[in-house]
Parts: C-alpha cells; structure tokens; sequence
C-alpha cells in the first residue's frame, strides 16, 4: 500500500482546506453535539404528529439562484415533507431553488404537496418509476444554479449546511464534488466519507471506523449522493448519472469515479452536517439484488480504474484495518487524476423518454430479479439434496457408531461375567486349600497326641 508523499504538493489560496484527523474521543464531544442538536429538531421530531400541520413549508423564490437542490420521492415518500420542513427551517446564506421529482407519487402525497409546500422552482412527475440516476438527471435539465445538491427525501439538514460547501467549491476549481457528512438520528457519524478498494467494496466512513478520531475535510473515493454539492457543468459534461443502474445502487459511486476520470476530485466537508434516516424504499431480497447488479455494473465499468486503489485488508486485525483505512485516505492525495485514473470501459446506458421503454425496462428487470430468485432457489434446493445425502450418510455412521457400542457393552459384560467366575473359582480354591491345611494340622496334632 502506497504512503502519500504529496502533502503540500497542490497550493490552496486563502488557506489549505485540509485539515489533519485530530484525535478524540469516539463519543460526541460537546461542539459537535452542538453543532448536531442545537441548531434544528431531528427529522424524527419533525415527523412527530401535529409538526408539520402547525405551519406551511415556504421556500423563498430566487430568480437567480447558487444553488438547485434536487429532492426525490418515490410513490408516498414518507419522510418528504418532513426533510422539506426542515430544509426550509436551516439557516443559510446561499440563494438557492428546490427542485421536486416525484416517481409514481401517490394522489396523496401530491395533495400535501398542494396544500402545504409553497415556493418550490419545479415538481416533475413521471407516472413510473424511471429510477434515481435519471429522475435525477432530469431535474439537473430544470436547475438554474451553476451548484447542484442532491439531497435525499429522509434527511434533515442543519443550519448553515450548505455555506461551507459551497465556499470549499467556488475556491478549489479541481474540486467536482463535495460530499456533507451524515449523522444517525441520534448524532454520531454515520458517513464521513468513503473508500473504495480494488474489489469494488466500500468502506464507509463511520463513528466505529473513525476509532476515536474526528472528521476531517479531505479527499474521498466518493461521497454519497444523500448529501452531495456538484458542479453542474462538470455534471451534464460526464453525462450525469448512468441509467444503467436503474432503479438504483452505486451509481454516485459511479458519477465520483467520472469526475475523477475528468480531472476533478471528491471531497467530503465536515463542516456540512445532514441527518439521514437511511429509510429503505424496497424489499431486502430486491434490495440485494438490485445493490449485487449495481455492483456488478461499476466493476465492469471501472475495473482498470480500480487497480489504482489498495486491496481490501483483512478485518481480523481490527487495529491493521483501522491503520488500512487511515492510509487509504491518505493515498487518494496520490491517486492519479484524468487520463490516468482512466475512464469507464463500458458507456453509459441510453436515455430514453418513451413510455414502451421504461416499462420494458422495469419488466427485464423484474425478469432478471425472478431469474436470480429461481437461480437461488436451486441452489438452494441443491444445498438441501446435498444436506439430505449427508444427513442419511451421517445416520448410517451413527448407526454403526452406535453397533460398535452395543457390541462393546456386550463385550464388557461377557468380560464381566469372565471376571465374576475367576474371582469365584478362586474364592472355591481358597476355601477348599484352607480345609485341607485345617484338615492336615488336626492329623498331625492327633498322631502327635
């Protein structure tokens, strides 16, 4: 594994963003609490009953906004208005328009949306489900900010989120993206962060990797798409998000690596804190499916490109794979850039708007995750015929085991019983040698006499 050797290799006017992991407690401090509780409720306060009835959700309208923040529901999205309360209640100084899209939204959702959220620049519907990548990318053809934040609809930003990260941006132009850092709902670390290895795992960044250190602002592999400030024109210029992932699972794995293949890096800052549920939309076993098929895709993709980051370490030394992740994100200062890092072997998917197409799409895919259920099934099936033929191979060792016990008990007793009659014989020996010594001292006595 590489040791970075480049520290102050690339000059940041107006001081170096990059500040060194300092070290900590894995607990809280107090800042950071403050930081994470002081400045607005959790989301799971929001939601609570009667909060978001006291009052409308109103974005102001900004003709000329910095920022476009786009927010994705799916069907009933029950965690919209509430992460919409929240981003309406954070205090910030950057102009900024929310951009709503809305996958097969339920007439509900769109009648809470009429009613109680006013101010919003766009809300673009599609009666399907066209996925996060491509819902994503048409609400970038909508924004008017040279920024784009992709926000997810279970988090709940805190006051001045988006100052920082849009500073850290405008001054560093070889920066692409910046990436907040997400917290649990009860205020630790949930991503600060993350790396990727030549397999194509992840390794987040959380409270338990930190190992009792604090965040620092710095290059990542990627950040997640939950929270993330990009250049739109380096967006539209790498093509956006890839369809190919639809409906949804790396593909802001995927859009970091593009930047990177163009010159431009990912950052995380830690001064921009978002809560985030991490509510699931899907079922787990389509889940997984859909998250080994992402995978799938990425590796295939970005395969060359990953020769350049380090094997994954073994975790059975929890000290050497905290030591690994530490040097890892050191390494990325040293990570080549454009040409070098290389680009993505295979396109990406097409776009198309058609109605035929997006419902042939959701039907392969359905086909596919039936396919991969049936495959598992037989499998399964395999493993059980396999577990059958040993279980009546085990039955037939133990019912020899247990032959070769009852001929060993048999034995035992036959030994036994040889044993009783010895001790008997010479018990009989020994009361008949008695009698003749008893026998002989009285005839010797009585010829003496």
């Amino acid at each position: 594994m590489r040791t970075s050797t480049c520290e102050g290799k690339r000059q940041v006017t107006d001081g170096d963003p990059r500040p060194q992991v300092k070290a900590g407690s894995v607990q809280i401090s107090k800042q950071e609490r403050t930081r994470v509780e002081g400045a607005a409720p959790s989301i799971e306060e929001i939601m609570s009953p009667g909060k978001l009835a006291a009052r409308p959700i109103e974005f102001p309208r900004e003709s000329d906004p910095l920022v476009s923040v786009v927010i994705i529901g799916w069907r009933n999205a029950p965690s919209l208005l509430a992460s919409l309360d929240a981003l309406s209640n954070a205090s910030t100084s950057i102009p900024y328009e929310v951009i709503l899209t809305l996958n097969e939204p339920t007439e509900s959702l769109l009648s809470e949306l009429d009613n109680g959220v006013a101010g919003l620049a766009a809300t673009l519907r599609s009666d399907m489900n066209i996925g996060f990548g491509e819902a994503n990318n048409r609400a970038v053809q909508r924004a008017k900010g040279p920024f784009v934040v992709f926000l997810n609809d279970d988090t709940s930003v805190r006051d001045q989120w988006l100052d920082s990260s849009v500073a850290l941006i405008e001054k560093n132009t070889e920066m692409g993206a910046v990436g907040s850092v997400l917290l649990n709902t009860n205020g630790s670390i949930q991503d600060a962060g993350c790396l990727i290895w030549r397999d194509g795992s992840v390794a987040l960044l959380d409270h338990v990797l930190l190992n009792g250190h604090e965040p620092a602002t710095r290059p990542a592999l990627y950040c997640s798409a939950a929270a993330i400030l990009v250049r739109k024109e380096v967006f539209e210029k790498v093509g956006g998000f890839d369809p190919g992932y639809f409906p949804a699972y790396y593909e802001d794995v995927d859009l970091c690596f593009k930047f990177r293949s163009e010159g431009f890096e990912t950052w995380i800052n830690t001064d921009s804190r978002v809560e985030h549920l991490r509510a699931g939309s899907t079922t787990r076993p389509f889940q997984r499916f859909c998250h080994e098929r992402g995978y799938q895709r990425f590796l295939s993709r970005w395969s060359r490109s990953l020769e350049h980051v380090a094997v994954p370490p073994s975790q059975e030394d929890l000290s050497s794979y905290f030591e690994a992740i530490r040097t890892g994100f050191e390494d990325i200062r040293t990570l080549p850039k454009g040409e070098a890092f290389g680009a993505p072997a295979l396109p990406d998917a097409p776009t198309f708007d058609s109605e035929e197409f997006i419902q042939q799409r959701e039907i392969d895919l359905r086909k596919e995750f039936i396919s991969s259920l049936e495959e598992s099934y037989l499998d399964f099936e395999e493993e059980v015929k396999e577990l059958n033929e040993r279980q009546v191979e085990l039955l037939g060792q133990a019912g020899e085991l247990r032959k070769q016990i009852d001929d060993r008990d048999n034995r035992i007793r036959e030994l036994e019983e040889q044993k009783n009659a010895v001790e008997s014989e010479l018990e009989r020996m020994r009361e008949r040698r008695v009698v003749r010594i008893t026998d002989a001292v009285a005839e010797k006595f009585k010829r003496n006499t």
